[in-house]
């Protein structure tokens, strides 16, 4: 690879975020693309050469952007960086599409949350936090809650419309696509079990903070519910599953409001099980296997 190439192409980017910023100022609604186009640059970046250079062109991008607009650096240029920089990573090692999903969407979420932390620094005068308090009427816990269910939401929406146009995109400039899972990773599982776990302790000792572990839970839970469905097999846990749902409806009324969620994770728990003793099942069989292939 050319020195100057890196140079050349990190130069033409740089100037293409400033250029996406500027029109963000006039033009109304491309901010939009700023969010959709940044981080395809920056995972175009990352797959055609090496950390080094990567992070050079972090550390020039970002330092050019706060110096030309710092607002629109903090809210589009740091998420952008760091979700493309991620997904483009995680592509280069080859990491299938599921998890490709998941890990950027965490890159994202957390972005966005560091983003949000440098503004309110940046700007102490202005209280950031009473303006969204007294705008979506909620103080305290909750209102904490409300903005960490915000900025998971947008990671997880933004890292989704970034795989599918940086999937497409990348293959017309002749990257492979991501391959898909055959099934559901066991990481996903475990991070449900461990999750789902955590969410019922939580529930019993302060309900508001099940909050930070619902869309965890729900977003291991929905791949699982997805290859059940895609399977087709067992009918009587679909009939188990309705049974488990219209004796929840009976329970609405005992618990917490805010721990509603967790009756319609009690309704797809068979699913949940039927998947762990799949996994258990076979994994037994290749353990059994291999000790019958051991020579004493």
């Amino acid at each position: 690879m050319k020195k100057r190439e890196y140079l050349s192409l990190g130069g033409l980017f740089i100037a293409l975020h400033l250029v996406f910023i500027l029109l963000s100022r006039f033009l109304p609604g491309s901010s939009l693309l700023l969010v959709i186009f940044l981080p395809l640059l920056s995972a175009v970046y990352t797959l055609k050469f090496n950390k080094k250079e990567v992070a050079m062109f972090l550390v020039a991008t970002l330092f050019l952007c706060l110096i030309f607009e710092p607002i629109s650096a903090l809210i589009y240029v740091v998420p952008a960086l760091i979700c493309g920089v991620s997904y483009g990573i995680l592509k280069k090692k080859n990491i299938r599409e599921l998890t490709l999903v998941y890990a950027s969407s965490v890159a994202h979420s957390f972005s966005l949350l560091v983003s949000f932390l440098f503004i309110s620094l940046l700007f102490k005068e202005v209280e950031f936090f009473d303006i969204f308090s007294s705008f979506i009427k909620k103080e305290g816990a909750a209102f904490y809650c409300c903005i960490y269910l915000v900025l998971v939401v947008l990671g997880l929406i933004e890292a989704f419309i970034l795989h599918l146009i940086c999937d497409n995109e990348l293959e017309k400039l002749g990257y492979e696509r991501a391959k898909e899972e055959e099934e559901t990773p066991n990481w996903i599982l475990i991070g449900f079990s461990t999750c789902f776990i955590l969410y019922v302790i939580t529930m019993f000792i302060a309900p508001i903070y099940t909050l930070y572990l619902l869309p965890f839970v729900i977003a291991f839970i929905v791949p699982i519910i997805v290859e059940f469905i895609t399977r087709n097999k067992r009918k009587w846990i679909y009939i188990l599953c309705g049974g488990i749902m219209f004796f929840a409806i009976f329970l609405v009324g005992i618990i917490d409001p805010i721990t509603y969620p967790i009756l319609l994770i009690f309704s797809f728990l068979p699913v949940v099980m039927e998947k762990i003793v799949r996994v258990l099942y076979t994994f037994c069989l290749k353990y059994s296997n291999k000790r019958k292939n051991i020579i004493e």
